[in-house]
């Protein structure tokens, strides 16, 4: 089958000048859908894996700069703290003097917002702990506590002893529903008995 959309001439050996049917056939068109197919379906896939390669980012991040903190904690003989909200997370320092917790003045351990949103579940000790949603996401807005607030204690302690609080946080990405996640999701846990080192864990489940 034929599907003409020109015509263009030809010479023929009776010395005259004939048109055919210059076109796409069925098969050609159907070819080209299945291949524009196959080009979205793998972009899909792709968007995907990028997202769980900036969860693996995020938790890294996070995992050196609690290992960073720690040893800060100890080089300045001074308790540091870790503050999370549902979009990101600032290290905080203990202030002796006034009894209060402010943020941590150090370029390398600044105040960092996720890249994509995630989900967090936190546990100190075993047992489950409520993170504060963000300011702008708070019902009450600016009465709620959320990073930067003096009144806002620290999820995770960082000892200039060396201890930390014994926890464990599972970083995953939301679902919003547009995702092509084949009932596989993605998770990174970063935990520590308080004693050993902070290690990471990239694990995959339903």
């Amino acid at each position: 089958m034929w599907l003409s959309t020109s015509y263009y001439p030809t010479y023929s050996a009776k010395g005259s000048f004939t048109y055919r049917a210059k076109g796409f056939t069925l098969v050609e068109i159907l070819l080209v859908v299945v291949i524009i197919g196959v080009m979205a379906g793998l972009a899909l896939l792709a968007l995907g894996g990028n997202e769980s390669r900036l969860l693996q980012l995020e938790a890294s991040r996070l995992q050196q700069r609690l290992l960073l903190a720690q040893d800060e904690a100890g080089f300045r003989q001074q308790n540091l703290g870790l503050q999370i909200d549902s979009d990101g997370y600032e290290f905080l320092q203990y202030d002796e003097d006034n009894d209060q917790w402010l943020p941590l003045q150090d370029p390398k351990l600044s105040q960092h917002q996720f890249e994509l949103p995630v989900n967090l579940r936190l546990e100190l000790e075993g047992s489950p702990l409520l993170i504060a949603p963000n300011r702008e996401e708070s019902p009450g807005g600016a009465s709620q506590a959320g990073i930067g607030d003096q009144a806002t204690q620290p999820n995770i302690l960082l000892l200039a002893s060396g201890e930390n609080s014994a926890f464990s946080l599972v970083l995953s990405l939301k679902d919003d529903g547009s995702r092509q996640s084949n009932g596989q999701h993605p998770t990174q846990v970063l935990s520590s008995d308080g004693f050993s080192p902070i290690t990471r864990v990239s694990q995959v489940g339903p």
